[in-house]
């Protein structure tokens, strides 16, 4: 049929005149809205330097990153590559005047980072972190807290931190 010649990417159409457009993007993205207890996380607390953590029951890892599986995490191993990253994150806070300030690290090396918090009487929550990446070899990266002020302790997040939390990251070239 001649409505059926057209390629894209030396991609034809199959019978019905559908085209696939080839090679999908490589993605991780963790964390879905599920609900899962902050205290079931390795979380000690909300002081610089300690790591915060993410929930996924199933992530989707089409990178092949070493040591993401599913459950609470905070760090995890990309390959070689180029990468954007970005994340979001939600906490239960004790009073006015809350933040919460998360970096991406590799290793001591600030990558990035995100505020989430309280100014003016208005919560802008979720605030998104963005890091880009361009490593030789596989890297390491973690998410710490970088500061914070008035956040409630880690036995009273519930599920907040998994339901309202999570980090994806996009292997470009």
């Amino acid at each position: 049929m001649s409505h059926n010649l057209t390629s894209v990417n030396a991609n034809d159409p199959d019978r019905d005149g559908d085209i696939t457009a080839g090679a999908s993007a490589k993605v991780i993205a963790y964390g879905r809205g599920e609900s899962d207890a902050y205290s079931n996380s390795a979380a000690t607390g909300w002081s610089v330097g300690d790591e915060v953590y993410f929930y996924d029951s199933s992530p989707t890892d089409s990178i092949n990153a070493t040591a993401l599986s599913a459950g609470w995490r905070s760090d995890f191993t990309l390959p070689a590559g180029k990468y954007i990253i970005k994340w979001q994150y939600h906490v239960e806070d004790t009073g006015s005047g809350w933040y919460l300030v998360i970096g991406l690290y590799n290793g001591t090396t600030r990558l990035g980072a995100n505020y989430i918090g309280e100014t003016s009487a208005a919560q802008t929550s979720n605030g998104l972190g963005q890091a880009f990446i361009n490593t030789a070899s596989a890297v390491t990266l973690t998410f710490k807290v970088v500061n914070s002020s008035s956040i409630d302790t880690v036995a009273n997040q519930s599920t907040t931190p998994s339901q309202y939390s999570a980090f994806y990251v996009m292997e470009v070239s």
